[in-house]
């Protein structure tokens, strides 16, 4: 407060948000959709808003601007992006809010085609997987609270960085309370085999479903399957639809390594892709091998 009562500029909201304006964790791409709420002093009009990248208070020759900002384009590298929207009043008094976003530029949504699925309990989870997260999605076929998992097989390793979860927005039947998320190369339905999660939590039980839930995968891992395990459940567990963002991952590693010859030749294999003969090798060249 300053003077007769008057309330300093502020904020009730500043986040990073999609197209429908929910809140967003992840962009692929520099320029992010913002929603920005401010509560304005009441004896002196707002002044100008502008956004940074720095908790520094920006100066006199800052881009202000007197209209609310809906975007921004991101100036920093890729990874975790701190947000910060500025205001001020007539006379100079200037208030921030603070958000974040994880900027992936390589982050893709995993196409749907690319991924088969199986459940615990042998239930149908194409519901899950059809690209309508209104429809009737998928439940187990047990309720009371139990568990289960859903193992998704990828076409390809991917290096994934996020899951989404949409519950069933009919009714908690399909609502998956407690879980964990892994990601593995091991064609296994043991969960001894699938290492340890990379990453854990509780959904929430929202009437509708709520919007969609984003989770980070910490650390980000590649992996050709990608496990949903449900701890528990409000009733039953499924999905009204899942999704998981990354994008084509390396091979696993190198399975031979052969040194240069005296022709110069290589013999040098990344799985089963091998790799061509350097720029610089004769075309007459030995194509002979060392023992190895």
């Amino acid at each position: 407060m300053t003077g007769s009562g008057r309330t300093n500029p502020c904020f009730e909201r500043f986040e990073v948000v999609n197209a429908l304006g929910l809140r967003t964790l992840f962009t692929a791409g520099r320029t992010v959709n913002v929603a920005i709420t401010p509560v304005q002093g009441a004896l002196s009009p707002t002044a100008g808003y502008v956004i940074t990248e720095s908790a520094d208070v920006p100066g006199d020759g800052a881009a202000w601007s007197a209209t609310l900002p809906t975007s921004y384009t991101i100036a920093g590298n890729p990874g975790t992006v701190s947000l910060w929207a500025w205001v001020k009043d007539g006379l100079g008094n200037v208030a921030n809010a603070t958000s974040w976003v994880v900027y992936s530029p390589n982050q893709i949504e995993i196409p749907k085609n690319q991924m088969t699925w199986q459940t615990s309990d042998g239930s149908n989870a194409a519901g899950a997987f059809n690209g309508d997260p209104l429809d009737t999605g998928w439940h187990g076929n047990s309720g009371g609270g139990v568990g289960g998992w859903l193992r998704i097989t990828l076409a390809n390793r991917y290096h994934i960085e996020r899951f989404d979860y949409q519950p069933r927005t009919t009714h908690e039947n399909g609502r998956i309370k407690d879980y964990e998320i892994y990601i593995t190369d091991v064609n296994s339905t043991n969960k001894a085999d699938w290492g340890a999660p990379v990453a854990t939590g509780r959904f929430p039980n929202v009437t509708g479903g709520g919007p969609t839930i984003q989770v980070a995968l910490n650390p980000a891992r590649d992996g050709k399957y990608l496990i949903l395990n449900a701890v528990n459940s409000y009733n039953y567990f499924g999905a009204a639809e899942v999704w998981a963002y990354g994008w084509a991952a390396t091979n696993p590693g190198i399975s031979r390594l052969d040194v240069f010859n005296a022709a110069r030749d290589t013999s040098l294999f990344f799985g089963t892709l091998k790799l061509p003969p350097p720029s610089w090798a004769s075309p007459t060249a030995s194509t002979t091998s060392p023992d190895t």
